[in-house]
C-alpha cells in the first residue's frame, strides 16, 4: 500500500502545481501523464485484490479440509466409544456414556484400570 500512497500524493501535487492557464498542447501531454498514473494506481490495486483473493480461497480450502479432519475425528471418537462398550460393557454401564477413564469405582474388582486426577486449585 506504501507504494500506492505514494503514486495518489504525487497525483495530489500535480494537480496542485497545475496552473489554471496552460496551453492546450501542455494540457494533453499532462493528461497522458496524469492518465499512466491512474492506470498505474489501478493495476496496481488489481494486483492486490487478486492476491487477497487468492489467500481467501486458500483459507477457505484449509477451512474444508479442517471441518473434514473434525468430522473424521469425531467419528473415530464414537466407534472407539462403541468399541470400548462392547469389550468392556460393565464399565460402560457404570459410566453411562464416556471414556473409561473417568470411572472412579471399581464395581468388580476383577480389572484395574487408570483413573484421571484432577489436580485442585
Amino acid at each position: 500500500m506504501d507504494n500506492l500512497t505514494q503514486k495518489v500524493k504525487e497525483l495530489e501535487l500535480m494537480s496542485k502545481e497545475k496552473s489554471k492557464c496552460m496551453p492546450p498542447t501542455e494540457q494533453g501531454r499532462s493528461m497522458d501523464v496524469e492518465n499512466k498514473c491512474i492506470k498505474d494506481m489501478l493495476v496496481t490495486i488489481l494486483q492486490k485484490l487478486n492476491a487477497q483473493d487468492r489467500a481467501l480461497e486458500e483459507i477457505r480450502e484449509n477451512v474444508e479440509v479442517l471441518n473434514q479432519m473434525s468430522g473424521s475425528h469425531s467419528r473415530s471418537i464414537q466407534l472407539i466409544e462403541t468399541l470400548l462398550g462392547r469389550v468392556m460393557p460393565h464399565i460402560h454401564q457404570a459410566q453411562g456414556k464416556g471414556l473409561p477413564n473417568y470411572v472412579l469405582a471399581n464395581p468388580k474388582s476383577e480389572i484395574s484400570m487408570l483413573t484421571r486426577v484432577v489436580p485442585r486449585r
